[in-house]
């Protein structure tokens, strides 16, 4: 059989070592790669209760309503948030009869990330007509 050893080959073993150094690297690279992005990201998101206090502004409502429902589809304690605060602004219910953009977004926001604690708040806003249709009440 036969035997390589570092003293019968120098080079050889140079080459390994300089081998060791680049995969070493690689690793390194490798590991870094997954944490920066996620570090930067992290670093570039707003908190969530500041995106959830532009939900009360009429200008912001749209985008803040897009970045919590992408934000809550992902990560468990922003649903969480969501399905704490959300309810009591829902109660209050729009502020123009004639005009419940907003607050419809509120509902949009609670409906599509599926918050049941919102559910008692919705039903003071709901009515059955008089041919038996479930509208919202009073808009």
């Amino acid at each position: 059989m036969y035997e390589m050893s570092p003293q019968k080959s120098p080079q050889l073993l140079r080459l390994t070592e300089e081998h060791m150094g680049v995969a070493e690297l690689l690793v390194m690279i490798a590991v870094m790669a997954n944490y920066v992005p996620t570090a930067v990201s992290q670093q570039a998101e707003e908190p969530v209760a500041t995106v959830f206090q532009r939900l009360q502004s009429s200008t912001d409502i749209h985008e803040a309503t897009e970045e919590l429902l992408k934000r809550g589809r992902s990560d468990s304690k922003v649903r969480e948030y969501i399905a704490r605060h959300l309810p009591p602004m829902i109660a209050k219910g729009p502020a123009e009869k004639d005009h419940p953009g907003p607050w419809i977004e509120l509902v949009r926001l609670a409906g599509e990330l599926k918050i049941s604690e919102a559910a008692p708040a919705l039903t003071k806003w709901l009515t059955i007509d008089n041919i038996g249709e479930i509208t919202t009440g009073g808009l």
